[in-house]
């Protein structure tokens, strides 16, 4: 029998918020994952869009985006905008040092956003000083 934490989870994916906060999440992840596999940073992404890294920076904190928001970004990064959300699944193509390397720029936007602990901060399963430690042992040089 379900628990009660379990059966407000169910009921919660039904609603529209929670939805749009798997959405927001999804298109910031994928985002990251593409601008690492073409080696651009937040500035390069703004150039590409003609507009400023701190906007980049509010996208990928969570602010909603408008469909003409996501078309740019879909075509500034190379991809469909399907992809960004999620709905086409393909292979990363991106070494893990390449990844960490783009998380380094990121970690002090995560940290405002996500709790230490929590499941998006550890979501190469690493902390970061077990990560630190792996890669200073040469463990994830690309």
């Amino acid at each position: 029998m379900p628990t009660i934490f379990e059966r407000w989870l169910e009921e919660d994916k039904q609603k529209p918020a929670y939805v749009a906060e798997g959405l927001i999440l999804e298109l910031g992840e994928q985002i990251v994952i593409r601008m690492a596999e073409l080696g651009i940073n937040r500035a390069g992404l703004a150039r590409r869009m003609g507009t400023s890294p701190a906007y980049i920076t509010k996208i990928l904190r969570g602010a909603n985006v408008s469909l003409l928001t996501l078309a740019k970004i879909a075509i500034a990064l190379e991809c469909e905008p399907e992809a960004l959300l999620g709905c086409i699944k393909r292979p990363v193509a991106v070494q893990p040092a390449t990844l960490f390397a783009v998380a380094d720029q990121l970690r002090p936007l995560c940290r405002e956003v996500w709790p230490a602990q929590s499941p998006r901060a550890a979501a190469f399963g690493l902390s970061v000083g077990e990560r630190e430690s792996e890669a200073s042992r040469g463990a994830l040089a690309a």
